[in-house]
């Protein structure tokens, strides 16, 4: 990315959305030669601000970033414990990432964590937990992985799995947790019965938020609703406003498909056929369901 362009860019993306905030992604991004001038111009522009990272850095990332540490999130990405960790991230990472952690937490920075779950990872969660629930961050973040390729879904945790996952590690972790389940119709029924039909139906936010809570943009400024769909481009940030990209956004629907099972499900207000990327990628086409529904894979 340009930096003369990237700054131009962020001063009109802050400026065109309400209360904005920017997660900066990569990649790594303290390797980028313009890191410095692209988080002060971030710093000025937006009320927050987020910085994922593999936490390998040293002294030149703090250096940069010390004087946003009211201001920055810093979120670093621990995918098991040391073992499973560095088989995915190489040698020595898992090690680097917690001595970095702590050094932010006693720094005085807003520290999360950012764990994404399969099925080779996911009995190693446990054990990070504990490792975890002693680094004094602010919140540690578990999501399942997503993979449209046909050799890591294999891998893919099943929602049954996943949803159990999810109440074991809730009851286990001492430390706040941002975590959710996927298809959970005996809770999508409490959720009815307690709030009415017609309040959910103004309150959740369809799939997942595409087009309407995030927007992506890749280093030569094509703006994506979903990462998920990299070759859904909206727009170019160097070619169209970003009035003209927001009313894009806006216009953008995930609509069920009448053949597709979900069409005549009970909870499709809720959920509107989930990810749309899994329709996307295995199904060529939006509006046919995302398989880790029960209903959807059923239909497969």
């Amino acid at each position: 990315m340009p930096v003369d362009k990237g700054v131009q860019k962020l001063t009109e993306l802050a400026s065109g959305f309400e209360c904005p905030m920017l997660i900066i992604t990569g990649g790594e991004p303290g390797l980028y030669d313009d890191f410095s001038v692209i988080m002060e111009t971030a710093a000025c522009c937006f009320p927050r601000v987020t910085l994922t990272t593999n936490g390998t850095f040293n002294d030149s990332f703090y250096e940069t970033i010390d004087k946003y540490k009211k201001l920055l999130t810093v979120q670093v990405s621990l995918d098991g414990t040391r073992e499973v960790h560095d088989a995915i991230r190489g040698n020595g990472v898992f090690d680097l990432a917690v001595s970095n952690i702590k050094r932010l937490v006693r720094e005085g920075y807003k520290v999360t964590v950012s764990s994404t779950l399969h099925s080779e990872n996911i009995k190693s969660m446990f054990s990070l937990a504990d490792i975890i629930s002693g680094l004094k961050i602010q919140c540690w973040h578990i999501s399942p992985e997503q993979t449209f390729e046909k050799t890591t879904l294999k891998r893919m945790l099943d929602v049954s799995v996943w949803n159990s996952f999810v109440n074991e590690i809730i009851n286990y972790a001492q430390c706040r947790i941002s975590i959710r389940k996927l298809f959970d119709f005996l809770l999508f029924e409490k959720a009815e019965e307690k709030y009415g039909k017609d309040f959910l139906r103004r309150s959740v936010v369809p799939n997942c938020g595409i087009g309407q809570t995030k927007v992506y943009i890749y280093p030569d400024f094509c703006v994506v609703p979903c990462t998920c769909m990299p070759d859904m481009v909206i727009g170019n940030l160097l070619e169209d406003s970003v009035i003209e990209i927001k009313k894009r956004l806006n216009a953008l629907r995930c609509n069920i498909e009448t053949s597709s099972s979900c069409y005549s499900c009970r909870w499709n207000y809720l959920c509107n056929g989930g990810c749309p990327g899994y329709s996307y990628h295995l199904r060529g086409k939006i509006g046919f369901g995302d398989i880790r529904c029960p209903l959807v894979k059923e239909d497969v």
